[in-house]
């Protein structure tokens, strides 16, 4: 309810949010990884970090099982086009909007990085951590248990990518709103949800709508936690096969039939390679996405 009241009624303090989760992000950053290297022990050695596979999954192809293990890395972009959402309240968007994505990608991956390296280093006992129940929701805050033998210190530590989320949902839920909004007033949805509050400036029945479908699909997490994350791996194939059709009809079509009218921001000679290797990259996660995540297979795991 957090995010629907922000987006309705203080939609401005949604920049200062941003502001200091991100420090708070870069903050959390080096002290996690600190901590983890100063607490462990036992640390693996470069063998086992960079060239050993371990293969868990049932399946008897490495290759296959490394591509399914990609999904949790994906989620990470899953919302890199929330920035589009929000063109219309900002200033040139035709050049500050792709910087914005393409800064976010590069970001991420810059500490993506060593956090995973430092994170492997210090991994310790791969089956003992899944065996934990804790290892069932948050294997991350069991890795840190193991290092630093100590709960409180572990949960303290994980709170942070925790708070780090739960503000991103300011943005997505706000970028998921105005889609709404934008769609019934090109008459793709009922004209209700195009209007503006008066005072707000704000479509509060495209924030109203999110509501019930939200509680409904984390409802289900009580339920059955496998139906709950099988429905979170199909919206991010959702996610890539909205991205893919937009590029595969400018790599297949319109680069060739149409003379493109090109913006402020444009990759050149590079753009056509650009868009391919990212149509054939989405097709082969979008494909692996669909395989279930270990073998054999039953009616619960699939």
């Amino acid at each position: 309810m957090c995010w629907v009241l922000v987006n309705i009624f203080a939609v401005r303090a949604i920049h200062y949010i941003n502001s200091f989760a991100l420090a708070l992000h870069v903050f959390g950053f080096f002290i996690v990884i600190g901590v983890l290297a100063a607490f462990t022990k036992e640390k693996h050695n470069a063998d086992f970090v960079f060239t050993a596979l371990t293969n868990n999954s049932g399946w008897n192809s490495d290759f296959v099982a490394w591509s399914i293990s990609l999904l949790p890395a994906l989620y990470a972009y899953m919302s890199v086009d929330t920035a589009i959402h929000f063109c219309e309240e900002v200033a040139e968007p035709r050049t500050v909007i792709p910087r914005v994505m393409i800064l976010q990608a590069i970001t991420t991956s810059l500490m993506t990085f060593p956090f995973i390296i430092t994170v492997v280093f210090c991994l310790g006992n791969v089956d003992q951590i899944l065996a934990s129940p804790i290892a069932l929701t948050s294997p991350f805050t069991q890795i840190l248990i193991n290092s630093t033998g100590k709960v409180g210190l572990s949960c303290f530590l994980n709170s942070f990518s925790t708070f780090v989320a739960m503000t991103a949902g300011f943005d997505m839920w706000g970028a998921a709103s105005r889609a709404i909004w934008s769609m019934a007033r090109d008459n793709a949805l009922p004209p209700r949800f195009a209007k503006l509050h008066p005072r707000w400036a704000v479509s509060v029945w495209a924030n109203l709508a999110m509501i019930p479908p939200s509680i409904l699909v984390f409802s289900i997490y009580i339920w059955n936690t496998t139906a709950f994350y099988g429905i979170m791996s199909g919206v991010l194939v959702a996610f890539q096969l909205s991205y893919l059709i937009p590029i595969g009809i400018n790599v297949f079509y319109a680069t060739w039939s149409t003379p493109l009218t090109k913006g402020p921001f444009q990759l050149g000679r590079l753009s056509w390679a650009v868009h391919a290797t990212g149509f054939v990259f989405g097709c082969f996660a979008a494909l692996f996405m669909s395989f279930p995540a270990s073998q054999p297979v039953t009616t619960i795991s699939m």
